[in-house]
């Protein structure tokens, strides 16, 4: 019961949500909605405004590891071996679904894709379980650093990455620091600090107030990456649709991410075993539909029929189709962990488990300094 009592229901909650919101994400570009609304029209501005919400929600995921972790006595790495395994175990069942009744045409792609299909990292996908996968493995010498911050001094390097690492990218000019968008390890580990500087000294603000603060943020990022896609596109005949002001990294998407974070941490809620399944899948929900096959043949423009519909319906049939995925993702998922524990994967991730932390531990005693 003691756990029961320590558990935040609603970070299982904001976890959840933030896994729609990344669906949202692939709906809204990879699904073909966004592109194909004219960009002078107001659905343009408000689907963006939609968008910008939801590009928030993979720095949450990432400020959600640093809140749970920070303060883990006891550090185990079966649940990342889980997950690798599960990478694999999607990637072979797709794969062969996909070949063997020759879905979309895939054999006709050729060996090399077939082999990336197999083996998604090789050729750069799933971005953010190979990120978390490093994450994980420094978090333990992480909070090792971090626990040794006095609140200022922790305060002050969380501000001076922030210059380094997201204020920077305004300008545009050069990612001296290979954060990539956001899309980069250094990135999620920005991100797991700032989640862990919350869990540690949180401080207690009005949410009226952090709601002005959040809609303000999100307003002006869309305006700001509005302004600069008229420019880009109408005035300086470019193509593409995409600016500095909306990316993970972006000083106003990390701002409104801290807050959408702080919102939840702030709110207090019953225990739901409903919500505590759903979150338990949410890893699963990720990596099924953005399997890179699925992701480039059965999401890609298959919702660009939303563009020609009025504002309500756009937004309602992105939300309603985004939570659709979701279900049916965290079923199948339900199902993947039922066969696990049939053929007892757990103890895979036991045995890796083990065999690390000894890896490790003759690490520290000094055996590869010889």
């Amino acid at each position: 019961m003691e756990e029961v009592k320590k558990r935040k229901y609603s970070i299982d909650l904001l976890r959840v949500i933030s896994m729609i919101g990344i669906i949202m994400i692939h709906v809204i570009n990879q699904g073909g909605v966004l592109k194909n609304i004219d960009i002078l029209s107001a659905n343009y501005v408000i689907i963006n405004i939609l968008n910008t919400l939801v590009m928030c929600s993979v720095n949450l995921f990432a400020m959600i590891s640093g809140y749970l972790y920070i303060k883990k006595n006891k550090f185990n790495y079966k649940s990342i071996v889980n997950l690798i395994l599960t990478v694999f175990f999607y990637s072979v069942i797709i794969t062969i679904i996909f070949y063997g009744f020759n879905l979309f045409n895939v054999r006709q792609e050729g060996i090399k894709r077939l082999v990336y299909s197999l083996f998604p990292a090789i050729a750069g996908r799933y971005w953010y379980i190979t990120c978390y996968v490093f994450l994980f493995f420094m978090i333990p010498y992480m909070n090792k650093f971090i626990l040794n911050f006095e609140k200022d001094e922790f305060r002050n390097f969380i501000f001076v990455t922030f210059i380094l690492f997201s204020a920077l990218s305004m300008f545009g000019v050069f990612d001296f620091f290979r954060i990539n968008s956001g899309y980069s390890p250094f990135w999620l580990i920005y991100c797991y600090f700032v989640g862990a500087y919350i869990k540690l000294h949180p401080e207690t603000t009005e949410t009226k107030k952090l709601l002005v603060i959040l809609i303000s943020l999100i307003l002006m990022a869309t305006f700001l990456n509005y302004v600069a896609i008229i420019i880009k596109v109408i005035v300086l005949k470019q193509s593409g649709l995409t600016s500095l002001f909306i990316v993970y990294n972006s000083p106003l998407i990390l701002c409104a991410s801290i807050i959408i974070f702080k919102l939840f941490v702030n709110y207090n809620m019953e225990r739901n075993h409903i919500l505590e399944i759903a979150s338990k899948t949410s890893f699963g929900v990720y990596i099924i539909h953005g399997n890179m096959l699925i992701y480039d043949f059965v999401l890609k423009n298959r919702f660009a029929f939303l563009s020609t519909q009025k504002t309500i319906i756009i937004l309602i049939g992105i939300i309603v189709i985004s939570v659709l995925i979701y279900i049916v993702c965290a079923v199948i998922d339900q199902i993947r962990i039922y066969l696990f524990k049939i053929f007892n994967i757990k103890s895979a991730g036991e045995f890796c488990d083990k065999k690390i932390k000894k890896i490790l531990l003759e690490g520290e005693r000094g055996i590869w300094k010889k």
